[in-house]
């Protein structure tokens, strides 16, 4: 016990009754009656033998600290921004001068504050579940190195390279769906996948249409295939370098292609490289950005460099700072960029602010693998499997968690990590999210069971 006046003694408030105590309106003290002092309160969590703490005085629990604060102040401003737009206005003015980018207020909307009746039935509606809809065996196919799903006519031609029990090579080909109705009306999914359709490849794992090795001297594979999902032809580039990601850009025949260190551009139609951004780091991983002509390129502690074509020397104009960066994937509107890091941070950049608006929690990598991270095609859902083998879907603009796909066996490899895909239109009605995954030797189609836009409604930003 501390008092405020030096020579007080220190058992003066212990030796009162309890009614001459009162707490007093200076935050963490009481005062005595008896002695007309103030006096420290002993709190909670470290008590102190013979001094009254809070619950003492007023004989309930003491609340929480943040108890009295606003649920807002829990948030960011862009957090803020992004998903709560309807309750922007209730924030004092000053409060939203500082929250909003470049000084700038814009149109702020006031009929559309939500009560809490409202609020509640809001919450309610974004639970979801997934439904498992089908299951096949995989044959001698012992697990997936990598799927990518491509859209023609807003139909799945989904590019899948599996490894082959008792060999050392890697078979590339196309997972045929067709979309079917079903006796309660909802349109389902069927997957197949001929023999015919698996074309052979060694010393390969596919990255988005492309194929490399992880070995020294590497090379990469472009694949081109027609509108039924035929492989028709298929390109090489090979490399004295190992390469560590690829993407493609800024045409379809053009592969950026990160390395050791370096970042390639690389055209299948001339043959030759158009550009040579060194690096400081490995580029874990790269994308191009179409508005502004930048290659951005993840290298370890050095974060995500960012390189513009346009000026010459090759060197980064900027960076984010995104420490062990090692997927990435950029949206259509090149204003933000999901990654995920080594560790486990799953996070949502906006280039515009250049640092992180949004978190997604939950996100596992407690290794240093390399796990797959995608975007459905209309950008609507984050998808990413962690290292426990778990595959967690959110929604982008909330970051809310809306489903996790719990693996069927206990990971202990990288190559156990299940590779997956997803969409929200496969089923030709834009209703239902559905995610096609591969668990090492069996391929299941989930689908959640709630309604795309009960999941999904249009607050964002």
């Amino acid at each position: 016990m501390v008092p405020l006046n030096s020579n007080s003694s220190n058992n003066d408030a212990s030796e009162n009754n309890a009614g001459d105590l009162v707490l007093s309106d200076i935050e963490g003290y009481y005062f005595d009656n008896r002695t007309q002092r103030y006096y420290r309160l002993s709190s909670a969590e470290n008590r102190v033998q013979g001094v009254p703490n809070w619950a003492d005085l007023i004989g309930a629990p003491q609340p929480s600290l943040r108890s009295g604060y606003d649920w807002r102040d829990y948030l960011d401003g862009p957090v803020l921004r992004r998903r709560h737009p309807e309750r922007i206005e209730n924030l004092p003015f000053q409060r939203l001068v500082e929250l909003l980018p470049y000084g700038r207020v814009g149109r702020i909307t006031m009929d559309r504050s939500v009560t809490a009746l409202r609020w509640s039935r809001y919450g309610a509606q974004r639970r979801t579940r997934s439904d498992l809809r089908k299951r096949a065996e995989m044959g001698d196919f012992k697990y997936a190195s990598h799927m990518v799903a491509c859209y023609k006519d807003r139909k799945p031609v989904i590019f899948s390279v599996l490894k082959k029990r008792n060999s050392e090579g890697n078979s590339i080909g196309i997972v045929r769906t067709k979309v079917e109705r079903a006796s309660n009306g909802h349109m389902e999914l069927d997957i197949s996948y001929p023999e015919t359709m698996w074309h052979s490849i060694c010393d390969g794992v596919a990255r988005a249409f492309t194929v490399r090795n992880i070995t020294d001297g590497s090379k990469v594979v472009r694949c081109v295939f027609d509108d039924r999902g035929d492989i028709v032809d298929m390109q090489f580039m090979r490399m004295e370098n190992t390469v560590k990601s690829v993407a493609f850009g800024p045409s379809p025949t053009v592969a950026t292609v990160g390395t050791e260190n370096s970042v390639l551009m690389y055209d299948y139609t001339r043959k030759s490289i158009m550009y040579d951004l060194p690096c400081p780091e490995s580029a874990q991983a790269v994308v191009y950005k179409d508005m502004g002509g930048e290659v951005f390129a993840a290298c370890g502690r050095r974060g995500i460099l960012a390189f513009d074509l346009r000026q010459p020397g090759g060197n980064y104009s900027y960076r984010l700072e995104a420490p062990h960066c090692c997927s990435m994937q950029l949206l259509r509107n090149d204003r933000h960029m999901v990654t995920s890091h080594f560790g486990g941070n799953l996070l949502a950049y906006d280039f515009r602010m250049r640092r992180p608006v949004d978190a997604y929690k939950q996100h596992v990598n407690t290794t240093n693998w390399t796990l797959p991270v995608t975007l459905d095609n209309r950008e609507r859902t984050v998808a990413a499997a962690g290292s426990d083998g778990v595959i967690r879907i959110w929604c982008f603009n909330t970051a809310e968690l809306l489903a996790s796909l719990k693996s069927p066996y206990r990971v202990r490899e990288e190559y156990q990590v299940p590779r997956f895909v997803h969409g929200d239109n496969w089923y030709g009605n834009m209703g239902y999210p559905a995610v096609l995954t591969c668990w090492m030797d069996v391929m299941q189609l989930s689908e959640m069971s709630i309604p795309q836009y009960a999941a999904f409604p249009n607050d964002a930003y």
